[in-house]
């Protein structure tokens, strides 16, 4: 439990990664990357793999038997950056001619935050987001967030240099997590809402709740069995 006035420092998600990576090598992880898998079957045997490959998971395709339901949502949001720092989660709403914008910001590192805007389609129709290109866009939505964002930059680029783009919210639900030696983790079992910005820490709890179960597991194999 945090203290009153305690502050929460933030790390970005690389820096978290770099981290956990550096741990799990020193413990004899052989960490491989830069290889895209598409199947199980491109991975070597194993007695688990853990599927964490997002919303999209082709893994959770490819294995199937879990049950997955997914639900599109109608309105339209697009996923951005800023070099504005938020001190805390931040909700901003702003009156268009065409209906209400709304945006969340929550800081990221010590020098950018998160900042996903959200609208109605009939708003983002309206406001010509349907036809804009990615920078125009930018500059309409840096226009009507000018106020909160005391006057920083949006920054549109997404991985790989690709433009940020509207999307539609899925909701990912399985009615299992596991399908005999994959698991799921994280999007790929189910989707967070970004109005808690807590995906990545939902993942992590995913990961422990894992370790601990497997550790109950070998516990009892132990107990009946012997030393394995």
């Amino acid at each position: 439990m945090l203290c009153p006035g305690a502050r929460v420092r933030t790390i970005s998600r690389q820096r978290l990664l770099d981290i956990l990576a550096g741990r799990a090598q020193n413990l004899g992880v052989r960490i491989e990357s830069g290889q895209e898998v598409l199947t199980p079957s491109q991975l070597p045997k194993a007695d688990l793999i853990v599927a964490s490959d997002g919303v999209n998971s082709r893994i959770r395709l490819e294995a199937g038997g879990f049950q997955t339901g997914v639900r599109v949502g109608g309105n339209k949001y697009i996923w951005l950056g800023t070099d504005k720092v938020f001190a805390s989660f931040t909700y901003a709403f702003v009156p268009t001619g065409s209906g209400w914008v709304w945006a969340y910001g929550y800081g990221v590192d010590a020098k950018s935050s998160t900042f996903i805007v959200e609208c109605s389609p009939h708003t983002w129709a309206g406001l010509g987001f349907d036809t804009l290109a990615p920078q125009d866009c930018l500059f309409v939505l840096g226009k009507l967030f000018e106020h909160h964002l005391d006057d920083r930059e949006l920054i549109g680029q997404a991985g790989r240099g690709a433009n940020a783009g509207w999307l539609n919210f899925r909701t990912v639900t399985n009615g299992s997590w596991h399908n005999g030696n994959v698991v799921l983790m994280g999007d790929a079992a189910h989707t967070t809402h970004f109005t808690i910005g807590s995906g990545t820490t939902l993942a992590i709890e995913d990961a422990i709740s894992l370790a601990g179960n497997l550790l109950r597991r070998i516990g009892v194999a132990r107990r009946i069995y012997g030393r394995i």
